[in-house]
């Protein structure tokens, strides 16, 4: 699942009538003495949830990596044209944070601090349905990290930087039971994973197109010279691809598809490695409950991708080499024990 990951790539396109600055990307020059921890929960979890979310791939800092790894010191630029520029946060200096500072940012999209509402490049959409416990399982982990010195630059707003980007509701999300049902799946992919950031297509407006989720991204993850978008994902294109459960593993943690070809980098894999095989089992039923394909609406969703998903097939310009199964299946793979 090319992501986003949580997502790297920004939807500049539907944020550019709106726009705020987060506190989140201010300056950080400080070691800070480690207080006791603020927020209370899983830190195990909260480690597993932060890998899986892709964390690192926005806050990691690997001019600062060392023989104990990279930090989540942050710093890395993001140039959102009109928006501005902006950096992401160092995570290693939120030790006085409690949990419902975790909250606004997770689930509201405002900097506890400031009050002010997030840059995109921050994806607080899809944790918005993050349980309560999973969040103060990721706050409780960014407290045991050690504090790291980095110079993260101050934003830079744009011309359409401040005006009406509204927060998300607060909310109070019950913790799903950990199970292989295909309704812990759906929370996997849709608030922790975040694979629609990347696999699912959207309008001209960057709002998800309603009943199309996870059948292929319409934006180009690659260049102008060598396109790529993101493939469909739901049941009835993994099967016609010759997925089974077992190949579905192999994919998510070694990114080799089923006919033998490499999955692109853009898809976080290697994040992947350590997912359990209740994830992986719960995230294969899952998306056996989704398809087959309905016909795509009058919108810019490039030919590539639609005519993949029609097809129930990998877009060529994914790998390079195209599966076997040139027709969409509307019947369901047996479901993962």
């Amino acid at each position: 699942m090319l992501r986003k990951n949580r997502f790297l790539a920004v939807l500049v396109g539907s944020f550019l009538a709106v726009a705020a600055i987060s506190a989140l990307t201010a300056t950080s020059n400080t070691v800070y003495a480690r207080p006791l921890p603020q927020t209370t929960g899983n830190v195990e979890r909260g480690k597993y949830l932060v890998r899986l979310a892709g964390c690192g791939g926005c806050h990691g800092d690997f001019k600062l990596a060392s023989d104990k790894g990279v930090p989540l010191a942050g710093g890395n630029e993001f140039n959102l044209g009109p928006l501005g520029v902006f950096y992401s946060a160092n995570l290693t200096i939120l030790q006085k944070w409690t949990a419902d500072d975790f909250k606004k940012v997770l689930h509201e999209g405002v900097d506890p601090q400031s009050g002010r509402v997030l840059a995109p490049a921050m994806p607080y959409q899809e944790y918005h349905g993050m349980s309560d416990d999973d969040v103060s399982a990721i706050g409780a982990y960014l407290q045991t990290l050690t504090p790291v010195t980095n110079d993260v630059p101050k934003a830079q707003p744009g011309p359409v930087a401040g005006f009406a980007l509204k927060k998300l509701d607060p909310v109070s999300v019950p913790m799903p039971a950990i199970d292989k049902t295909a309704g812990y799946g759906r929370y996997m992919v849709e608030n922790i994973v975040g694979c629609g950031g990347c696999h699912s297509p959207t309008n001209q407006t960057g709002a998800p197109i309603a009943g199309h989720d996870l059948q292929g991204g319409g934006r180009n993850l690659g260049t102008d010279q060598q396109p790529l978008y993101a493939s469909p994902i739901v049941g009835s294109v993994l099967n016609a691809e010759g997925y089974t459960y077992d190949s579905f593993v192999n994919a998510m943690k070694a990114g080799v598809r089923p006919w033998g070809a490499r999955i692109p980098s853009q898809m976080p894999y290697r994040n992947y490695v350590i997912m359990t095989d209740n994830d992986l089992t719960a995230i294969w039923n899952f998306l056996q409950t989704k398809g087959p394909i309905q016909a795509w609406p009058a919108t810019q969703i490039p030919p590539a991708t639609r005519a993949a998903t029609a097809a129930g097939t990998v877009a060529a310009t994914m790998s390079g080499t195209q599966s076997a199964a040139t027709q969409s299946a509307a019947t369901m793979a047996p479901t993962a024990k």
